[in-house]
């Protein structure tokens, strides 16, 4: 993305075509403020502002104070260009601070020529625009921060000369109406700005907007030193969301739109956790907003290509990713750089371990990655690392960092209760459990959840024959652990996890019914579970059942959660005596199947593993020990198949020679 930036930075002289607001979608924790935060250091030798709209400046309410603020940041001393000179906006910034009255139209008309009467030097300017200024403390919304600016905005307008502002404003009212004095256009203004009707006070506020474009272009277009701005403006709203983001948005958007086909050399990006009115108005439909990340391809690196909003909005949408695998694993090796850490004994590339089991607990979230690295170094020195991330994790533990990192994403409702989420975690499909009775509550608690889970910015959108809605897996992995804390009774007696899925089996069939019989665990249900996986095998030896059928049968249901997974353990040994167990009740030709599922519940499995976005516990198996179990349970089903039969298996076990991370 940051190319993306700098080619629009740099786009300076393609004045021709205009440069679209970018609208940026993250929840908290994705790294909107950071990465604003970087792309304002990329821009630091331009004419840059940045607001950010949930926590802004005293007297900052609504679209023309950003506006204000903004002005003030952009004239800022800059190192390499010339500073920006704004007339248009501040005499008319001025007009709008002045408080007229309707029936004494001559008074006002007066004060504006003698404000506008040509003049030199700041002071005198000053002395010009006394009568004005007067007045503007008193004027019905006018912000504390155009007060603050108003000096700044009489030296402006001091230094114009009153028939250049004749010509300006003449040509950035054009198709509203040409006054016969810019003293007429001013007043008239004021009047509209001070009128109870809105319509009449957004025309004004529209007409300023266009003052401050047009200053703008004009900026980098004329003048003899014009040429040495090399560099467009950036603006950079944090929190577009929240009122006076949206309504800037909203003016800047109409403002943009009004120019036509003079671009102005402006570069935005905005940011926000949830969509701003402008682009719930438009038909952009809902999701797909992470389609503007354009994966490598052909050798060509990753290309950042925003989505444009249809019915007649001008701006562009996209939404941040979750960091990659490799991102996550550059962080990891840059702060074991930093510090001393026990790593495991017999695992070759520690760094790129530590990389992957932190990618599997953050699920790529920027600010969940970030907090544990930085935890890490907390625990004393003789803490396992494996015991350092299980501790991260845990509910209720004083050194535990994930849950602030997906509360506010997902949690900020108030309307159903923390309980009803985590039983609509349970299975993979969340739509299941709001289907199974009352599992999830009431109806309107219900409803309040389905909403929930259309919300394509807090939950993920997967295909698996179909389109499918997930929690995120950070999300889900917090809601999971919570279900369980209360204890786990090994699926026979009763309990908040072992009620839950025995309510998703009953409603449950096929390979989701398996599933939920190794989440709920014991002898009986691990049975039941093999014996699926053998009639289905059966089938492909028959021809009735594809290879490729079975082996996403096998990822999907070992990928179901156990809450004796988050309980510190030796995974051969949980292994062995899962396996001892079930064994017993099973006939010897099924062993290889009880095998297996028992393994790929426990380890971590490879990247491209097709289930990967559905549940992984990385420190169940965190040096994968159970890799070799698995390649020698694949290889004892493969030959049972034919060799066409068998590729899908070859195929898989292929992917477990490999370190997984």
């Amino acid at each position: 993305m940051e190319q993306w930036f700098i080619d629009r930075l740099l786009d300076v002289r393609a004045l021709h075509h205009p440069q679209e607001p970018l609208v940026l979608l993250g929840g908290r924790g994705s790294g909107k403020s950071s990465l604003l935060a970087h792309l304002e250091a990329t821009a630091g030798n331009t004419h840059c502002a940045r607001i950010n709209c949930e926590h802004p400046d005293q007297g900052v309410a609504g679209a023309m104070d950003v506006l204000a603020r903004i002005a003030y940041r952009m004239r800022s001393e800059t190192p390499r260009f010339p500073r920006l000179q704004l007339p248009a906006y501040a005499v008319t910034r001025l007009a709008l601070a002045v408080e007229t009255d309707p029936s004494d139209r001559e008074a006002d008309l007066q004060a504006m020529e003698r404000a506008l009467t040509q003049g030199r030097g700041q002071e005198h300017a000053r002395d010009r625009f006394l009568p004005l200024l007067e007045k503007a403390a008193s004027v019905a919304g006018l912000p504390t921060a155009v007060l603050q600016a108003l000096p700044l905005l009489v030296e402006i307008a001091g230094a114009v000369e009153r028939r250049l502002l004749r010509r300006r404003h003449l040509r950035i009212v054009r198709g509203i109406g040409a006054p016969g004095s810019p003293e007429d256009f001013l007043v008239d203004l004021s009047y509209g700005f001070q009128d109870a009707h809105a319509e009449e006070r957004r025309a004004a506020e529209r007409v300023l907007m266009r003052a401050f474009l047009d200053d703008l272009r004009r900026a980098y277009t004329t003048g003899r030193r014009h040429r040495r701005r090399t560099l467009c403006c950036a603006l950079f709203l944090d929190n577009a969301d929240h009122v006076p983001g949206q309504d800037f948005l909203e003016l800047l958007a109409t403002g943009l739109a009004e120019t036509g086909a003079t671009a102005v050399p402006l570069t935005v990006v905005a940011t926000a956790r949830s969509r701003p009115d402008l682009i719930k108005q438009s038909d952009l439909p809902s999701g797909g907003y992470l389609r503007c990340w354009q994966g490598p391809a052909g050798g060509r690196a990753e290309r950042f290509v925003p989505s444009a909003v249809q019915g007649g909005v001008d701006v562009v949408v996209a939404q941040l990713r979750p960091l990659t695998l490799t991102e996550v694993r550059d962080h990891c090796s840059r702060a074991a750089r930093q510090w001393e850490l026990p790593w495991p004994a017999g695992v070759d590339r520690p760094e790129a371990w530590l990389g992957r089991l932190v990618h599997e607990l953050s699920s790529g979230h920027p600010y969940a990655a970030g907090a544990v690295l930085s935890a890490l170094p907390r625990f004393r020195s003789e803490v396992p690392l494996v015991d350092r991330l299980r501790r991260m994790l845990t509910p209720g533990d004083d050194l535990s960092v994930l849950g602030a990192a997906v509360r506010a994403p997902l949690f900020g409702q108030a309307q159903f209760s923390t309980h009803h989420l985590r039983r609509a975690a349970a299975p993979v499909v969340p739509a299941q459990a709001l289907a199974a009775g009352t599992l999830c509550g009431q109806v309107p608690v219900r409803d309040s959840i389905r909403a929930l889970l259309r919300d394509d910015l807090r939950c993920d959108a997967v295909v698996d024959g179909g389109p499918a809605v997930v929690m995120p897996a950070l999300v889900r992995r917090l809601l999971l652990q919570e279900l369980c804390r209360n204890g786990w009774d090994g699926g026979t007696q009763t309990s908040p996890w072992s009620d839950t899925h025995r309510a998703l089996l009953a409603a449950a069939s096929g390979r989701d019914a398996a599933y939920h019989r190794m989440a709920l665990g014991g002898v009986e249900n691990t049975a039941a579970a093999v014996h699926y996986l053998d009639e289905l095998l059966g089938g492909v030896r028959e021809g009735r059942t594809r290879p490729q059928e079975w082996c996403a049968a096998l990822s999907w249901i070992q990928r179901a959660p156990h809450p004796a997974l988050s309980q510190p353990g030796d995974a051969m040994r949980e292994y062995r005596r899962r396996v001892t167990g079930v064994t017993a009740v099973l006939p010897r030709s099924q062993w290889p199947i009880a095998r297996l599922l028992i393994a790929g519940q426990l380890t971590l499995h490879p990247v491209d593993d097709p289930c990967a976005h559905l549940w992984s516990d990385p420190l169940g198996d965190p040096t994968a020990e159970l890799r070799g179990e698995i390649i020698d349970q694949l290889g004892e089903l493969r030959g049972r198949l034919t060799d066409q039969q068998g590729l899908s298996l070859c195929e898989r076990i292929k992917t477990y020679r490999k370190d997984p991370w």
